[in-house]
């Protein structure tokens, strides 16, 4: 099976906002807290080979870490590639020379909004615009050829900047004014993504209703009809109810002959070799078992119970990686055997991730909306 590629570190569950759509609301007995620097040494020391990426990211604010800098800078010293996540409203310019002096490959930057103050999503940020902060990122990026010709340092590179968006209802216009803008302010990556709703009343916001009722096998015996479209507008686009049909498994569809591959029932996590490690060691799977939550699927809460599999201050990462009950587990996601409770809907056995109506076993996936390709990470 898949060796570890990519490794996701959960620096702190702390964070310094509040956001009104965040899991973190809905934890019940969970206690925050940093990961120690004895837990990042034996992470570091003990990295497989075949790791290529380090993302620092989870549930809480990175750069809320007192040792981020040094985080960053020890994980350079293995030569895998670099990133971080942050909510953005903590880059001042002296976090921002500091992270750029590390070495960062690329920073990821969550965005609901060009204009934070124009959504009420979150509580602190009142003062504090995002993309102003993203724009000075940028704007300080000549500092680091600065500091690395003085420091005679040879393959000078920019640290990208990527933002991550979360689509809804209330910020589709200001996603457009993100894209078009992008290319002028200096962003290298967008990566959107699906609002997650917690709570019945965040449905509201969703922008993939529509979605939920699209068969997720394709029937049998039938080839897909191919579908080749030219360069559209949106609107019609949307309107002609064609978006539908680069989700549906009965379709195959194309853009100019460019084909547009969608996947169903697809775990990236465990396809394409993701672990995350969380704040205290543990070891999960993907970020949707990182820590307890519940999502919204149709009106009703699922409550997922996060999982793992073991804990590098126990055990080696590999050794955990081939753990035969986690083996077991990674097999039955690539054969994604699970219920398909996203389009099937609530049953007695929905409520929890414990097990589906094919009698697999904990943590089940057939409610999984990052499976179904609605939700993603950078």
């Amino acid at each position: 099976m898949q060796n570890i590629t990519n490794l996701y570190m959960e620096p702190t569950s702390h964070c310094n906002l509040s956001c009104t759509m965040c899991s973190r609301n809905y934890w019940k007995n969970e206690p925050l807290g940093h990961m120690e620097m004895r837990t990042f040494d034996t992470i570091m020391s003990n990295i497989p080979k075949s790791v290529h990426r380090i993302v620092f990211g989870g549930v809480g604010e990175p750069l809320c870490h007192p040792d981020i800098i040094e985080m960053i800078k020890r994980a350079k010293k293995t030569e895998c590639t670099v990133e971080l996540i942050t909510n953005g409203t903590l880059l001042d310019s002296k976090m921002s020379q500091a992270i750029i002096e590390a070495g960062l490959d690329e920073i990821w930057v969550s965005l609901d909004s060009m204009h934070e103050e124009s959504i009420d999503l979150t509580e602190g940020i009142d003062e504090v615009n995002v993309l102003d902060n993203v724009k000075a990122f940028i704007n300080q990026m000549p500092m680091r050829h600065a500091y690395r010709l003085y420091a005679n340092s040879k393959n000078v590179k920019k640290t990208k900047v990527g933002i991550a968006f979360v689509l809804m209802k209330s910020n589709l216009e200001e996603f457009g004014k993100l894209v078009k803008e992008a290319p002028v302010i200096g962003i290298s990556d967008i990566v959107a993504t699906h609002l997650i709703p917690h709570e019945p009343s965040q449905l509201e916001e969703i922008c993939y209703e529509r979605l939920m009722s699209i068969p997720m096998f394709r029937e049998r015996g039938k080839q897909p009809t191919h579908v080749d479209m030219p360069l559209t507008q949106g609107q019609y686009f949307g309107e002609s109810g064609v978006i539908e049909g680069f989700a549906n498994p009965n379709l195959s569809m194309a853009i100019l002959g460019n084909p547009i591959i969608h996947k169903r029932n697809y775990c990236k996590f465990i396809e394409e070799g993701y672990v995350f490690i969380r704040w205290d060691g543990e070891v999960s799977p993907c970020i949707a078992l990182l820590h307890d939550n519940h999502v919204v699927i149709q009106g009703v809460a699922q409550h997922n119970r996060f999982c793992t599999y073991g804990n590098v201050n126990e055990s080696s990462l590999q050794s955990i990686w081939k753990d035969a009950e986690y083996e077991a587990f990674r097999r039955r996601v690539v054969d994604f055997t699970f219920s398909p409770c996203v389009t099937c809907g609530p049953c007695n056995l929905f409520e929890t991730n414990a097990t589906d109506c094919e009698g697999n076993p904990f943590p089940t996936c057939g409610a999984c909306l990052w499976a179904q390709g609605l939700f993603q990470c950078p």
